[in-house]
């Protein structure tokens, strides 16, 4: 489930990229250079040779899975402030909380079919010597990535506070 996890992820976090590329492309010169992903997507957008037709062809794609995503976002948050109210009512339903845990998973599975759709559009508009050297920055992405989590598990434990009451916990 983690390796899922670890690829969806990855791909997401390439499609923004791409998106990230053909925004700061788009933006003037003097523009907002403090977002560390939008500098990675000028790279990115550098690196692959994107013409402006391939710039805006995804600025389109990303604009319609913005709107996509933030819809299919809010169904999820409705589904599951939903779930709660029926797992936690006075009266247990457990049909009840079966449909609204049902209904969570069809609107987490919405997000995800939005965000691989988005990425399969975003790689048909790639050329095949493109798509190669997307595949390498990805897997320098990655590279990156792991090692950042790597020096994150590796930093000593902050001391936690001690809750007020020991018998106390959640």
């Amino acid at each position: 489930m983690k390796l899922k996890t670890l690829i969806f992820a990855l791909m997401t976090v390439s499609l923004f990229g791409i998106g990230a590329a053909v925004e700061a492309q788009a933006q003037p010169p003097g523009g907002n250079n403090f977002d560390g992903a939008q500098n990675r997507g000028a790279i990115i957008a550098r690196v692959l040779g994107l013409s402006d037709e391939q710039k805006m062809q995804i600025r389109q794609i990303n604009r319609r899975q913005r709107l996509a995503l933030r819809d299919a976002q809010q169904q999820l948050a409705d589904a599951r402030a939903e779930a709660d109210l029926a797992i936690y009512a006075n009266e247990y339903d457990e049909e009840l909380i079966g449909e609204k845990i049902r209904k969570v998973a069809v609107a987490q599975a919405e997000i995800t079919k939005i965000r691989l759709m988005s990425e399969v559009a975003v790689r048909n508009v790639l050329s095949p010597e493109q798509l190669v050297k997307f595949r390498d920055l990805r897997k320098r992405f990655q590279q990156q990535r792991r090692q950042r989590q790597q020096r994150r598990r590796d930093r000593p434990a902050r001391r936690q506070r001690k809750p007020a009451d020991p018998d106390v916990r959640l």
